[in-house]
């Protein structure tokens, strides 16, 4: 839509967020295909029930707007409901490759100065550990507070 506002042109956009668009798609068609990789798969009513469990567990967790959550998943449809999670809770998500170096993650990490890091057992997990052992610095995975979040 374009307007013509005191001699000059000005377009305005409606312009939906992801999430949002998410939350639609799962009304109006619950049980189509929403992600799949290999074997496993979530329809839009799974996709959009399993962010809003991550969402709620980063309020819960106390995280605020803008607050940086990594993410020690392996590439799969409960990664993806994460990433629609973390943005549901109006926070930003730092994917973290699991096969980089665990210096590498550190670094990363550090940078990202997340209030909350995700993991799952397995390949993260390792990550994770190798974190506290000292391959990012100390600060990085220190509790801030009993909520659960990390940083300074």
């Amino acid at each position: 839509m374009c307007s013509h506002a005191q001699g000059r042109w000005s377009r305005t956009l409606n312009v939906a967020l992801l999430q949002e668009l998410l939350t639609r798609q799962a009304s109006d068609n619950p049980t189509a295909l929403a992600v799949r990789m290999g074997d496993e798969f979530l329809d839009y009513a799974g996709l959009e029930e399993t962010s809003n469990q991550v969402a709620r567990l980063l309020r819960d967790l106390g995280t605020e707007r803008h607050d940086r959550v990594c993410l020690f998943l392996p590439k799969s449809p409960v990664t993806v409901a994460a990433m629609l999670g973390v943005l549901k809770a109006d926070c930003i998500y730092v994917p973290i490759d699991l096969a980089s170096p665990p210096l590498r993650i550190g670094k990363i990490v550090a940078a990202a100065d997340p209030a909350v890091v995700l993991a799952t057992g397995g390949a993260g997990s390792n990550h994770v550990q190798a974190l506290r052992d000292g391959a990012a610095p100390a600060r990085t995975m220190r509790k801030r507070s009993a909520t659960g979040r990390f940083g300074k």
